[in-house]
């Protein structure tokens, strides 16, 4: 199924390795959202979204942003390997440090722009373990200096709940969202 984004959505920015299957950012700007809030979100990996169509994430989180007022939206992943289904994915980028890299270093720069950081990975789904947990601690040293704000943990392992998967119930207000 194609999905389109909203009318309020405007797509802003792609940064993407196309001969690596990889986006390390994609950037939306907001209409009706107050200039001073800017948030970055970080998922697990990024699935079909891009200038053109959107997937049901994506157009979930910007829904939620929407509705907070963001004016920008900056979507970044803990690892940036194009994927719909983790659980299938051959390649997790574990010998690729030089794209993993690039991906925190873009993060942590993101990091600096935004007045707010969402925590949105949930968990390992099909990743090795051992190869998630590292790519989690990894994003969160780089991002030690702002608080991480989540949907809520999920109980079973911890983590920060994920917008897809109906685990975002709608109507949640912004200032329920918990520090990871």
């Amino acid at each position: 199924m194609a999905y389109r984004y909203k009318d309020y959505v405007h797509f802003k920015k792609i940064e993407s390795d196309k001969e690596e299957n990889c986006r390390f950012l994609i950037a939306y700007d907001l209409d009706g959202g107050c200039k001073r809030k800017k948030a970055l979100v970080v998922m697990e990996n990024p699935s079909k979204a891009d200038q053109n169509i959107s997937d049901q994430t994506v157009n979930h989180v910007l829904e939620y942003m929407h509705e907070f007022r963001y004016s920008e939206v900056y979507i970044m992943n803990l690892i940036p390997k194009y994927g719909t289904d983790s659980g299938s994915m051959d390649d997790d980028l574990s010998g690729r440090e030089d794209l993993l890299k690039k991906n925190d270093d873009l993060i942590c720069a993101v990091s600096r722009k935004v007045s707010k950081v969402f925590a949105a990975w949930g968990g390992k789904s099909g990743f090795d373990k051992e190869y998630y947990n590292t790519r989690i601690q990894s994003v969160k040293s780089r991002l030690k200096d702002k608080p991480l704000y989540c949907y809520a943990i999920n109980k079973t392992n911890r983590q920060p709940k994920h917008p897809g998967r109906n685990q975002w119930k709608k109507g949640k207000p912004e200032r329920d969202f918990v520090i990871l």
